[in-house]
């Protein structure tokens, strides 16, 4: 197989988007940084998660619910406690001599740190039988909890631009995921961004990478990290609710037109999603094949070695022989020819599609929501 005579479906890293993204960007790290990563990103609009976010209670309401049911009560759960004993005689040895020693009072500091140092240095399980890590607050007790109102985010993951392989979580999660505050508007042709500030469930390390919490699965991309941000509950320990709504609020108050405000040019290749779901069909240089093709498709950008073009999911393509398939579609050559791309069955990241052809497509084909996990295995062979 050479360059111009490809035998096989290419494989490519097909990256889907967050539902209603307003804005997409592929960019470089700085120079810099010996990392060379490559950031995708992807910027939600107002209450981007309405009809998924729930109230539910935080995490130092979770905390509350365990202390009365497991903590309040217990033998360990003091700090130190002074017992009256009486008349209590002590013979102890101190350099070979005898000594003896009255007390009336008897000091004990508790084996248990969660009263006097919090929770959070406890061992699990503690020394009474009881596990945090695995408690789940009773559903009656969330309704205390605050509803959530997601507005104006930012979510990004970084992939090595020649592999195309996640990054690693500096916290153990898996692979990076960072959130932000940022609010985007397109002003005179140009998108523009007020500066970030930190979002819920967030280290405060440049990135802000996201601490997914208790039992929660490492997302696969960032369409699967914006619904499973939007279920988990908030950790009070990193960013309040109260801080949460004061960051949004100064969001609000940023004024475009004023450069007063921060306001800068947003950076990078972008990519506007308009209406259904949509994906980044990304080739690195390393994928020559694939790298060629997609560098020339309409609205291709490139950016450090990488080509990508924005696909659009549509449920049921005509295809020659009378099929329908479900796959990502570029945007239309002149003739009305796109390239069709779907996810590979046997594969995971970071290679994780097929770009499978071209085809003459009706323009009015509709767009719908993607499966979640793969199209058809003999998507190669048609």
């Amino acid at each position: 197989m050479s360059y111009f005579q490809i035998t096989d479906a290419p494989r490519i890293h097909i990256h889907p988007l967050p539902a209603d993204t307003l804005l997409a960007r592929l960019q470089g790290t700085p120079p810099e940084d010996p990392s060379q990563w490559l950031e995708i990103s992807a910027w939600l609009g107002t209450d981007w998660a309405e009809g998924t976010s729930e109230v539910r209670s935080s995490d130092d309401e979770r905390e509350e619910a365990f202390k009365e049911e497991n903590c309040h009560g217990c033998y360990f759960y003091f700090d130190v406690d002074d017992i009256h004993v009486g008349d209590l005689t002590l013979d102890i040895s101190y350099q070979e001599e005898e000594v003896q020693i009255a007390q009336r009072t008897l000091r004990i500091k508790s084996p248990c740190p969660c009263y006097a140092d919090s929770i959070d240095e406890v061992e699990w399980p503690c020394l009474s039988g009881h596990d945090f890590d695995h408690y789940e607050i009773d559903d009656s007790d969330a309704a205390a909890g605050e509803p959530i109102t997601y507005s104006d985010t930012r979510f990004t993951t970084r992939l090595n631009p020649r592999s195309l392989q996640p990054a690693s979580s500096a916290r153990g999660y898996g692979n990076f995921y960072g959130v932000a505050l940022q609010r985007i508007d397109k002003h005179q042709g140009t998108w523009l961004a007020t500066g970030s500030l930190r979002s819920l469930n967030a280290y405060d390390e440049a990135g802000g990478e996201i601490c997914w919490g208790y039992g929660t699965a490492t997302p696969v991309n960032l369409a699967d990290a914006a619904a499973t941000y939007a279920r988990t509950p908030s950790n009070n320990d990193l960013l309040s609710l109260s801080g949460y709504t004061y960051n949004l609020e100064l969001l609000e108050q940023a004024v475009f037109s004023d450069p007063l405000h921060g306001i800068q040019p947003i950076s990078g290749a972008l990519f506007e999603p308009t209406g259904g779901e949509h994906a980044l069909l990304i080739a690195s240089s390393s994928t020559p094949q694939a790298f060629l093709l997609l560098g020339t498709a309409p609205g291709a950008q490139i950016v450090n070695g990488v080509a990508a073009v924005l696909a659009t999911w549509h449920p049921a393509v005509p295809l020659p022989n009378g099929d329908t398939l479900g796959c990502w579609l570029s945007p239309p050559l002149p003739d009305g020819t796109r390239w069709l791309a779907a996810m590979d069955p046997d594969t995971n990241q970071p290679l994780n599609g097929l770009l499978i052809g071209q085809l003459q497509l009706p323009t009015d084909l509709c767009a719908s929501t993607p499966p979640t996990s793969s199209a058809p295995a003999a998507l190669a062979a048609t």
